[in-house]
């Protein structure tokens, strides 16, 4: 009876690891843009609610808190495409971390109205505005594997996310 590994069987068993390890890394890329897609999606849209309820409560007796710098506060969200990163803000003044984009080869902002399209105000109506007028439109995440989400707006204050399906290979 033979005692140890033949050198034929070390070779099998690597070929077949091999073999198993080109067909997973491909799904596992897929994955993880899948993943990526959705946590940056669902990171914007969470931060666009917040800010929409901010802006909502402004305008409403805040009692029974510990949150009254918040009643004054006229909170935007200042999106910088080209750097894929966002941040809330009151005028100039910064409020928390600025958010970093990762794992995404575009952000498109398609709104119906082109003034000042960085910067999401929304009114105490919680509809979203340019101090202008209200607007409607989408914010376009585009994966590196071409995965789309867009977070949707319209006129009325309402804010949906919509998943797209894979547009090339």
């Amino acid at each position: 009876m033979q005692k140890g590994i033949a050198t034929i069987e070390i070779i099998i068993v690597t070929m077949i690891i091999g073999i198993l390890m080109t067909a997973a890394i491909p799904n596992a890329k897929n994955l993880f843009d899948r993943v990526s897609l959705d946590y940056e999606t669902k990171k914007l849209y969470g931060d666009l609610r917040y800010l929409q309820t901010v802006n909502r409560a402004a305008t409403v007796q805040m009692t029974g808190t510990s949150r009254t710098d918040i009643q004054s506060q006229n909170l935007k969200l200042k999106i910088i495409p080209l750097n894929k990163k966002y941040r809330f803000m009151s005028g100039k003044v910064v409020f928390g971390d600025e958010h970093t984009i990762r794992n995404i080869k575009s952000i498109n902002l398609n709104f119906d109205i082109n003034v000042d399209r960085d910067e999401l105000i929304f009114n105490h109506l919680g509809q979203l505005t340019n101090n202008q007028s209200v607007l409607s439109g989408n914010i376009t995440y585009t994966s590196r594997f071409g995965r789309k989400t867009a977070i949707v707006f319209d006129s009325v204050g309402r804010i949906r996310a919509k998943h797209f399906i894979r547009e090339n290979n």
